[in-house]
């Protein structure tokens, strides 16, 4: 059996929550645990018709 911990985190860059758990997220990197942070955008995924004309940049 092994120790090691993996952590997948969908990361919000519009949500205020994720901003406030990013330091908790980094406590778990220094300790050992393996945090994959996947950036994501919310409102794309919710109305994703609003996002259809702007530059993909």
């Amino acid at each position: 059996m092994t120790d090691r911990a993996d952590v997948s985190v969908c990361y919000s860059l519009q949500s205020n929550d994720c901003y406030f758990l990013l330091d908790r997220f980094l406590k778990l990197q220094r300790s050992g645990v393996t945090v994959d942070v996947r950036p994501i955008i919310g409102g794309v995924i919710r109305v994703p018709e609003l996002f259809q004309n702007c530059s993909p940049q």
